[in-house]
């Protein structure tokens, strides 16, 4: 695989040919993780600063709908809601931008496939398109079910997918409370996600988990040495409870996000090149 994941149909013609990259379509999807990590930074940061109680808008506006003399105790409860609306809208800017990654991903490797290095059938085009506009309006698994029958790839985490969708319904559309509709898990709502573990490995086994970030140096002598494994997190939260993540779960969310997106990239490259169809550099 190139550099670029550039596949140039537009060599002699830029006018009939397309030009397709991938890395362009990947930052669809990190960019999505980027805001929101940067923007949840910002605002639990605050919201989880005791110290910090400036609410009011600033002195310019003239309607206020609050009083401008809340107590140490409302503030608070303003603050935690606050948090938890953070968290929802954090999920739903990785999400919106995980699904509209999901769509450049079908229409490039279709267009791809149909195409190849050939010149632009407007026809074929235009149905094309069409197909690509019903694909976005597709939930996310059955997104996950087309790729697969049309490409031969997917995720295999979709459960994962499905339930932060769910804790992002939750806590956009209820306040975060878990209710009936919100439930996957009998009585509670589950969510889970792929988290990185690195380990120390010793004669080819799997030792012990480091824990991250890194607070004290870990020695390796003889034949120890570091690697690396996936494992799934889960958390659930009862019928009536808030769901309520933390920092570390923030963290890991985005870096799932981050490596299914990479993943799906790579595997829509491999069956375009599996179907004959060259890379440029």
């Amino acid at each position: 695989m190139n550099k670029d994941d550039k596949l140039d149909l537009s060599r002699r013609n830029a006018h009939q040919y397309l030009n397709i990259n991938f890395l362009e379509i990947l930052n669809i999807a990190l960019a999505g993780i980027r805001r929101s990590s940067i923007f949840l930074g910002l605002g639990l940061n605050a919201a989880w600063n005791p110290e910090y109680k400036n609410y009011l808008l600033l002195d310019s506006t003239k309607i206020h709908f609050i009083p401008q003399q809340l107590s140490d105790s409302d503030i608070e409860n303003a603050k935690r809601d606050f948090a938890n609306w953070l968290v929802g809208n954090g999920l739903r800017e990785v999400n919106e931008h995980f699904d509209v990654f999901l769509d450049k991903i079908y229409e490039a490797t279709m267009m791809g496939l149909v195409f190849k290095h050939e010149k632009i059938d407007h026809e074929k085009y235009a149905e094309i398109k069409n197909k690509c506009k019903r694909f976005s309006k597709k939930g996310i698994e059955d997104k996950f079910e087309e790729l697969k029958k049309s490409f031969e790839f997917t995720s295999d985490n979709k459960d994962c997918h499905l339930s932060l969708k769910k804790a992002r319904n939750c806590l956009s559309h209820r306040l975060g409370r878990v209710e009936d509709i919100d439930c996957n898990d009998e009585d509670k709502l589950t969510i889970s996600w792929l988290t990185l573990d690195i380990v120390t490995i010793k004669n080819g086994e799997k030792g012990e988990i480091i824990e991250l970030p890194i607070k004290q140096q870990h020695i390796l002598t003889g034949n120890v040495g570091l690697g690396y494994s996936y494992s799934k997190t889960c958390a659930s939260f009862a019928k009536g409870m808030i769901v309520n993540l933390n920092p570390k779960n923030i963290n890991e969310i985005c870096f799932f996000y981050a490596i299914e997106a990479e993943k799906i990239k790579d595997s829509a490259v491999e069956f375009l090149k599996q179907k004959g169809i060259i890379f440029d550099n």
